[in-house]
């Protein structure tokens, strides 16, 4: 990556060289090169902390500017002074060197050399002077040891158990300096070396015990001896030799002078020694005693055994054990001890109870309970149990009951057995009840449902409670069949009370009364009047009937008739019948029909003449004809409609039946207005009609 002066140096030269084709020369670029040392001259003392003092160059200051950029390259390199010292990072910015120490002292030069490409000049210098001061260095002590030990044998040799005595008061400084502290210390050979405790470790004399050196005939300790002028410390090495003769073990059996039953116990022979070449190996083992242990290892050759007590089977309760040990040179000895089991266990009972239970856990009668106690351990003490052995308990009540007892054996132990019992001596209840009610009048008019309901607040139902009953049969007395119901300890329930119910599933039948006929046809104004029906059942009872949906207005209509019994059963039948209008025959002439326009003189009497059929029956009364409108209408051709008018009669006549010519008969007195057009329409009664058109001239 380039340098910002560097960028700068390519852009400058870049351009430079684009302008060489408008003029043959350009300008070198100029940047100058500072060689900094920070600081500029030292003075240190040669020795700090007891170790040579590092001096460190520093020129990490120098740079090139403008820009003030890290330079290209520093070297550091010493230019005076003696000895000559090695530079760490000597061809870095910052080097640095271990002081000399010279008596009288020592100044030293070191230049600084950096270099700047591309600039003029590329290289400068920078020199700077150390002054490092002698510092007088202190000569550690020098250690001696001397070796005694006590008593002193005619072989001259030391023996296990002397006292050896290792003496460090030989021990001197060249500089007649103090010394102020001793350290003792014992330095293996080999790490199966025995281990002394050195007393006065921190004196001019330490003293130990010389250690058995079995299975070698001897051993060598080395020992250390340390001294200090309290600046700096020597040191020494001596070895001494220890030779071994062989001495009887003596045997410790220790154990536990009694233990529960099931506890666990130790055989301790820790305890057990030998004053010379070591204990080889042990044995132990049982010499008598009813108990035994009920985990004696395969390999009872260990120091110490952890056993567990057995549960008594016996009165016998005591076991003894031995314990053997050998040393290493093949000497024994012997040692003996006693352990009582004690007996922790209560006597157990194993009841038993007469009757036994039914396969429900249940019994129905009073319960005897034998307790059968007994005593594995010293036995049965039978003046103090509350229950013998043959005695027995009697219980009464119902429920769950729990009958207790104690008994104590010759050890003082206390047993006490429990023996839960079920007993339940109640029948269980059962009860039927249909499971909806009847209508008001007590009838059901569908199948009844008896549902059973059985309770029993001891032992409770073996089970389930019946099935529930259907009772289908149509009847003023249908019963349920009695059922009866078992609890758990077996006891039967008396039979359940009989539901007895009224049941009519059959719909009543209808008779109509009246004069419509299903299919039938009529017209208007001769319809029959409304009909009636009755109600007919034979079991529970006709109630009600009714008949809805009698018109007598044209068109179709549908009778319903609607019958219920006291079960409230119901029945619907239909019965249709058609309403049809009139026959309208007319106008006769002198009038035109079917569109015809009448001419006729205004203020001129027009008779209008037609007739009434009801089917083939002509009608005949004046009654039926409900109006004659006139309504004004449009003449052909023109543009505006006629004002309405109303009837008017000539001669002040009135509509008739003329019964010789068989027709009805309405004389219409026309209005006198000219030009004016009317339509003249006869509505009867069933609002049929007829209509005829007039112009009036």
């Amino acid at each position: 990556m380039k340098t910002n002066y560097q960028k700068r140096i390519f852009c400058l030269l870049s351009a430079a060289i684009l302008d060489a084709t408008a003029t043959s020369t350009y300008a070198v670029p100029s940047c100058n090169v500072h060689a900094t040392i920070t600081p500029g001259n030292q003075s240190v003392a040669a020795i700090t902390g007891g170790a040579a003092t590092v001096v460190t160059l520093d020129g990490s200051g120098s740079k090139i500017t403008p820009g003030n950029v890290d330079p290209t390259s520093c070297a550091w390199a010493q230019i005076s002074g003696s000895p000559t010292v090695t530079l760490t990072n000597a061809n870095t910015c910052t080097a640095s060197f271990p002081a000399p120490n010279v008596p009288s002292g020592v100044s030293l030069g070191f230049r600084l050399t950096v270099t700047g490409t591309g600039c003029i000049p590329v290289t400068v210098t920078n020199d700077t002077t150390i002054g490092i001061s002698y510092v007088d260095v202190n000569q550690a002590p020098e250690a001696k040891i001397s070796v005694s030990s006590a008593p002193i044998h005619q072989d001259g040799f030391i023996h296990q158990d002397d006292l050896v005595t290792l003496d460090g008061k030989g021990s001197s400084d060249p500089d007649g300096d103090t010394i102020t502290a001793y350290s003792w210390e014992q330095i293996k050979i080999n790490p199966t070396d025995p281990d002394v405790t050195l007393n006065g470790a921190n004196t001019d004399t330490a003293a130990f015990t010389a250690p058995n050196p079995y299975p070698a005939n001897g051993v060598t300790l080395k020992f250390k001896l340390t001294v200090s002028d309290g600046s700096l410390a020597g040191t020494a090495e001596k070895e001494v030799n220890v030779v071994w003769e062989n001495e009887p073990p003596v045997a410790a059996a220790s154990c536990p002078s009694s233990v529960d039953e099931g506890a666990t116990f130790t055989l301790d022979g820790t305890g057990s020694t030998d004053p010379d070449d070591g204990i080889a190996s042990y044995l132990w083992s049982q010499t008598s005693g009813g108990p035994v242990p009920t985990d004696w290892p395969i390999d009872p050759s260990t120091e110490s055994l952890t056993l567990t007590a057995p549960s008594l089977t016996s009165p016998l309760d005591t076991m003894s054990f031995k314990l053997e040990v050998t040393d290493i040179g093949g000497l024994m000895s012997s040692d003996e001890c006693d352990v009582k089991v004690n007996d922790i266990t209560p006597p157990t009972a194993a009841p038993s109870q007469s009757p036994v239970a039914n396969g429900e856990g249940w019994n129905n009668t009073d319960v005897v309970v034998d307790w059968n106690w007994i005593d594995a351990g010293v036995g049965i003490d039978n003046a103090n149990c509350i229950t013998t052995t043959n005695s027995s308990s009697v219980a009464s009540g119902e429920g769950a009951l729990t009958l207790n007892a104690t008994c104590k054996d010759l050890a003082g132990n206390n047993g006490s057995a429990s023996k839960d019992l079920k007993i339940d001596k109640t029948q269980p209840t059962i009860s039927a009840a249909a499971t909806s009610a009847p209508n008001v009048a007590g009838w059901y008019k569908s199948n009844v449902t008896v549902h059973f309901t059985c309770d029993d607040a001891i032992s409770g139902i073996a089970g389930s409670c019946p099935d529930d009953q259907i009772l289908s049969s149509e009847g003023a007395a249908v019963a349920s069949t009695a059922q009866t119901v078992a609890d758990k300890a077996g006891n039967t329930s008396d039979p359940s009370n009989v539901v007895t119910v009224k049941i009519d599933k059959t719909a009543p039948g209808i008779t109509w009364n009246g004069g419509i006929s299903d299919g039938g046809i009529y017209y208007f104004g001769s319809v029959p009047s409304t009909p009636t029906c009755d109600a007919t059942d034979t079991l529970s009872g006709p109630k009600d009937c009714g008949v809805t949906g009698y018109s007598a207005a044209l068109g179709t209509h549908t009778l319903k008739a609607t019958a219920h019994d006291f079960a409230d059963n119901q029945t619907v039948e239909t019965s249709t019948y058609t309403v049809n209008a009139w026959t309208l025959n007319g106008f006769y002439q002198p009038v035109d029909m079917g569109g015809v326009w009448n001419t006729v003189k205004g203020g001129s009497t027009v008779p209008l003449k037609f007739e009434v059929f009801a089917g083939t029956t002509e009608l005949t009364d004046v009654a039926v004809v409900d109006s004659f409108i006139i309504k004004g209408v449009t003449c052909p051709g023109g543009s505006e409609p006629t004002a309405d008018i109303e009837l008017t009669t000539t001669g002040g006549t009135s509509l008739r039946y003329d019964s010789v010519a068989g027709q009805f008969i309405q004389n219409w007195q026309t209005p006198k207005k000219s030009g004016a057009c009317y339509e003249v329409t006869m509505k009867t009664d069933d609002s049929s009609h007829i209509s005829a058109l007039f112009k009036l001239k």
